[in-house]
């Protein structure tokens, strides 16, 4: 728990130094710190999402300097630390166009990985899809509406994976097709591919939230955010506790509704606000006190 908690500190650092002033920075910081899901996801529930929300707060700081070589290196590692770490990966590469972002996360990756492909063979494909309980989206799993529904629904009530799977691929294509035509925003288009994804992957754990609680934070202010951000997190980590250990699962479930109304409602916010403000500048300007 410690051990967790510490990289919440250093993603908070990370968004220190990627606010346009410090002063900035330093609410930004703050206002992640005190979302219920970062520390209640690192110590309530024992979960070790904020080691890879570090890597993707890193690479997308790098990303903003335009130090694109070693922005792809983070992303490379933070996809090493959990496979959900590559959400950043094609958001950067629409943005900016640069073969790093095609090239050297997957160089880093399976230079790290191919040692136990080659010991373990197949037993060491843990993003195999024809297996239950491995580290891909396309299972039952956490507090996903489905999920949830499932668990308390039985016969013809339940819901087969392959609906929610096929919308699931056909949303976040969707989503990627309008990050390419748009681009509101670097932050704000990872926000909104993340949104997208939590929002109809069939799997989902609630410490999942905590890279959207990091992407949210530097559009706060931008956005007027500030409840949504607060309240989802609030809800979310509530539901958790209504999924395991009371397993009051209704209540969970229309709990996650309202935590999936307030993220429509705040990708909505960020798309009607976004597309009519000037594009940020790729470079965060100087900090100043």
């Amino acid at each position: 728990m410690v051990y967790f908690s510490l990289f919440n500190y250093l993603g908070a650092l990370v968004l220190l130094y990627m606010g346009e002033t410090r002063r900035e920075g330093f609410w930004t910081a703050v206002f992640f710190l005190l979302n219920p899901l970062t520390f209640g996801n690192t110590i309530l529930r024992r979960q070790d999402e904020s080691v890879v929300v570090f890597f993707i707060g890193v690479a997308l700081l790098l990303f903003l300097k335009r130090k694109h070589f070693s922005a792809a290196v983070s992303m490379g590692l933070a996809v090493l630390v959990k496979l959900t770490g590559g959400i950043i990966l094609p958001v950067a590469f629409l943005h900016s166009r640069k073969w790093h972002y095609l090239v050297i996360p997957a160089v880093v990756f399976f230079t790290a990985v191919s040692p136990f492909l080659l010991l373990a063979g197949r037993a060491a494909m843990f993003w195999d899809f024809s297996q239950q309980e491995g580290e891909h989206p396309f299972q039952f799993g956490g507090v996903s509406l489905v999920a949830l529904w499932n668990s308390f629904n039985e016969g013809a009530r339940q819901i087969s994976l392959e609906l929610p799977s096929a919308l699931f691929v056909i949303g976040v294509g969707a989503a990627l097709l309008f990050i390419a035509w748009k681009r509101i925003g670097m932050v704000e288009d990872l926000t909104i591919l993340t949104a997208v994804i939590l929002l109809l992957t069939p799997k989902l754990h609630t410490g999942y939230f905590s890279m959207l609680a990091f992407s949210m934070a530097p559009l706060l202010a931008k956005y007027r955010l500030h409840w949504i951000y607060f309240l989802f997190g609030t809800l979310a980590i509530v539901a958790d506790y209504y999924k395991w250990p009371i397993e009051d699962f209704p209540v969970a479930f229309y709990m996650m509704v309202g935590v999936i109304a307030l993220l429509i409602l705040a990708v909505i916010l960020i798309i009607w606000k976004g597309l009519r403000q000037p594009k940020p500048a790729l470079v965060p300007k100087p900090q100043t006190s």
